[in-house]
């Protein structure tokens, strides 16, 4: 699914709280429009036009840590993906093997060892994530999501 270029770099990127907020879902229960789809919450426009500004910068690739691969297989992922449109290339979803995230990624570039660039988008705490993954870790707020600061944090790990 994922090119063997050492040169690709890769998002791992959760969907709630980062693409997904609650601020966005209030301003859209305000106007009584509707929070989701068939897929799941609806992403904030904004949040993903930060995500497209990281994939424009940076050509990276995104691997789906959200817990929605736990309901949504691989293939309804990338569905969804077309279908809202959103930006960059998938290169797939790390491995449902620990409660912690950082496990799973370590597991994920254990299999993919020509990857070595990569940058952690999730509105999870450190504590969530390996000692070794702390220089690679862009936390979003759980309410506001990707914003402007946390995208360019996110392209100058990218960019290093």
């Amino acid at each position: 699914m994922i090119r063997k270029n050492p040169d690709c770099p890769i998002i791992f990127l959760d969907f709630d709280g980062v693409l997904s907020t609650d601020n966005y879902l209030d301003l859209l229960r305000e106007t009584k429009s509707k929070t989701s789809d068939y897929w799941g919450r609806l992403f904030d426009p904004e949040c993903v036009d930060c995500l497209k500004r990281i994939v424009d910068k940076t050509e990276a690739r995104i691997v789906v840590t959200s817990s929605w691969r736990n309901y949504l297989s691989i293939w309804r992922i990338i569905l969804m993906w077309k279908l809202r449109n959103m930006p960059g290339i998938l290169a797939g979803v790390t491995p449902k093997s620990s409660i912690y995230r950082g496990n799973e990624i370590a597991k994920w570039l254990n299999i993919h060892r020509n990857i070595t660039n990569y940058v952690i988008i999730d509105d999870m705490d450190y504590l969530q994530f390996n000692a070794d993954q702390a220089t690679h870790l862009v936390t979003t707020n759980h309410y506001k999501g990707l914003r402007p600061d946390t995208t360019e944090i996110a392209i100058s790990i990218l960019k290093a």
